[in-house]
């Protein structure tokens, strides 16, 4: 891990303790600039103009290979008991 991200990773945490205290945390330095074919990120490493991801959700289909899978890995134990 690079200088720069440990540094991201600490200031971040740092925020986050600071406001879990309710205190104001200490200003970052200038936004790190873009590296070549990489995202622009602003302060704290957090990347600019990146809409947030909500909640993921898992498709139907999903949902249902992961139930029909573990239906069959219960019917397999219960063969074997």
């Amino acid at each position: 891990m690079s200088a720069e991200a440990r540094q991201r990773i600490s200031d971040a945490q740092k925020a986050r303790w600071a406001k879990q205290k309710g205190e104001i945390p200490s200003p970052v330095a200038a936004p790190v600039e873009a590296v070549a074919g990489k995202a622009k990120r602003g302060p704290r490493g957090v990347k600019t103009g990146a809409a947030k991801r909500g909640r993921r959700r898992m498709s139907a289909a999903a949902r249902k290979r992961i139930s029909d899978a573990q239906k069959k890995r219960w019917a397999a134990k219960r063969r074997a008991a």
